[in-house]
């Protein structure tokens, strides 16, 4: 396969490069992929590419690399499975304005961006608005974290399963419960007290506090145990709870009723 040039440009600040095959033009899949909002590239071209795949050696800072590169068809395959708002301006860019200045002038040149043309002013705000809507998703998935990880730096070191709970935001019957299908703490008998798994004391994440009370009525010692959460244990939590599926949930859900009938 002989190859010649490669040719830069850019979308919206965002570099594509374009490769010329044999007078065919292939873009650098991976730049597409950036473009269109893919999280895993080589899925997504893996997903929706067909035919054979072909490879360019690219420069890169880690040396010279075999990058795959995507003929016009696949592109357009990327672009109608893509759930960016700034597909449809991707799309009408290539197919409408890059694709044909390379066929005529074997090149293409961005003219500067026209602040009194209404369409490109129009194109510009919708991906903004495209992106400021994705960031305030994501700055809110991540507000139950933030939140509880501002309670954990205000806490004062190890604290018991009830001031846990309210740390992290949920009802101590649900926490407990969590705790306890996650095999964090147990109990030795249905009526006695919590225990902590020695794993997760040998990890730092938990605590067991042993108080002395004595003796009974047969003089054997009374000794009861108590689970502490340390600071690490709740960041721990917190970071688990923003990743835990429905299906879970609901499991601990069930295991929080049962606990509630059986303290009733």
């Amino acid at each position: 396969m002989s190859t010649s040039n490669l040719v830069p440009f850019h979308f919206l600040g965002q570099a594509v490069r374009i490769v010329d095959i044999d007078g065919v033009p292939f873009f650098v899949g991976k730049d597409v992929c950036d473009v269109l909002g893919y999280a895993n590239a080589n899925k997504a071209m893996n997903d929706h590419c067909k035919g054979v795949t072909n490879r360019y050696p690219l420069s890169t800072s880690g040396g010279e690399q075999l990058a795959r590169v995507l003929p016009e068809g696949d592109v357009l395959r990327l672009i109608v499975r893509s759930n960016q708002q700034q597909a449809v301006i991707f799309e009408r860019w290539v197919f409408d304005e890059v694709l044909p200045a390379i066929r005529k002038t074997g090149s293409y040149n961005a003219a500067p961006f026209d602040f009194t043309n209404p369409r490109q002013m129009l194109e510009a705000i919708t991906v903004y608005a495209s992106k400021q809507i994705e960031l305030e998703g994501k700055l809110a998935a991540q507000a139950p974290h933030v939140d509880a990880l501002a309670r954990i730096s205000a806490s004062d070191g190890d604290v018991n399963l009830t001031t846990a709970a309210k740390l992290v935001g949920m009802p101590p019957r649900k926490f407990i419960a969590r705790l306890s299908l996650k095999g964090w703490i147990f109990k030795r008998t249905p009526c006695g007290n919590w225990h902590a798994f020695a794993d997760k004391v040998q990890s730092g994440l938990l605590k067991e506090k042993l108080t002395d009370h004595g003796t009974d009525a047969e003089g054997k010692p009374r000794v009861h145990s108590q689970v502490l959460v340390t600071p690490k244990g709740i960041t721990a939590i917190a970071k688990a709870i923003a990743k835990t599926s429905p299906d879970v949930e609901r499991e601990i859900s069930a295991c929080a009723a049962l606990l509630t009938d059986r303290a009733a």
